[in-house]
């Protein structure tokens, strides 16, 4: 017997299972109270569209870390919410299995600055001045909670481009750019085509066991196309009350797919510098 399972949240290991046979599967199985509609339902959409070397499996003995859920050949279980288990893929009647989801995609958060007028920028600059918003920018992107870990930002070509040469690529960040005519921009900086592979890629190793969070930091195309994204988390949106004339604008926040929330790494209340006022804010995204 193989199991497969679905890294759906990390967690601390708290013990280990290693399943050899139907035997045991079926054990576990009548152990949890499976209910079996449901199981089988959640089996098929997690293994959809994605396909297994199991020649690799083999050599590499595949190893997952997930939190209350078992995927196998006879369907997915659900173990008790309080378990946190990591389970070893055995590599025996490995023919067995021909599907397997491997991890689910990273979730990503959104970061920007808007005037009134909904305007992000001009000629590939800010219009405006602001240098405690720039460093709130800069903290919410870089800082982790893990020392040995850091953050992505993932920008389109034209935001990448705007960015002065003496900080490209942004310190302490890995740099993903979305472009379909850049090929290579340098260190500890990653090129895709579009934003799906990306996302995609920072979600498998070696990047996942060195990638904390995921910030899209821009332009205005890459915004619509991440707040439509099943994938998008957070919006932090600093909205700065002053018109500028601006060529670029944040596109519209759908009111009904969006909640405000707090978090206590954002100042609130309205801020002031430079004789403007703005005000951050932070709309997580309902599921």
């Amino acid at each position: 017997m193989v199991a497969c399972c679905s890294t759906l949240r990390s967690c601390k290991v708290r013990r280990i299972l290693c399943i050899h046979s139907y035997k045991q599967y079926n054990s576990l199985c009548r152990n949890l109270c499976v209910h079996r509609e449901f199981y089988e339902r959640r089996c098929w959409e997690l293994t959809q569209g994605y396909t297994l070397d199991l020649k690799n499996l083999a050599l590499q003995q595949f190893t997952a870390q997930f939190m209350g859920q078992v995927v196998g050949i006879r369907g997915w279980a659900r173990l008790k919410e309080r378990e946190n288990v990591l389970m070893f893929i055995m590599p025996t009647n490995l023919k067995s299995i021909t599907r397997f989801n491997p991890r689910m995609p990273l979730r990503f958060n959104i970061i920007a600055a808007m005037c009134d007028n909904r305007g992000i920028g001009i000629k590939g600059t800010l219009p405006w001045k602001l240098k405690n918003e720039m460093a709130f920018f800069t903290r919410m992107t870089s800082d982790t909670k893990e020392k040995d870990k850091k953050n992505a930002v993932i920008m389109g070509r034209l935001t990448w481009e705007s960015i002065p040469p003496k900080y490209k690529p942004l310190p302490n960040r890995l740099n993903v750019i979305i472009s379909t005519t850049l090929k290579d921009v340098g260190n500890d900086s990653l090129v895709f085509s579009n934003l799906n592979d990306a996302i995609n890629t920072l979600s498998q190793p070696p990047y996942i066991n060195s990638i904390e969070s995921v910030w899209i930091v821009g332009g205005s195309v890459l915004y619509k196309e991440s707040l439509n994204c099943n994938m998008c988390h957070r919006v932090y949106l600093t909205n700065i009350n002053k018109s500028f004339e601006c060529d670029t604008f944040f596109p519209e926040l759908p009111s009904t797919k969006f909640i405000e929330v707090s978090d206590n790494r954002v100042p609130t209340g309205l801020q002031k510098e430079n004789g403007i006022t703005y005000e951050f804010k932070v709309y997580e995204k309902c599921d």
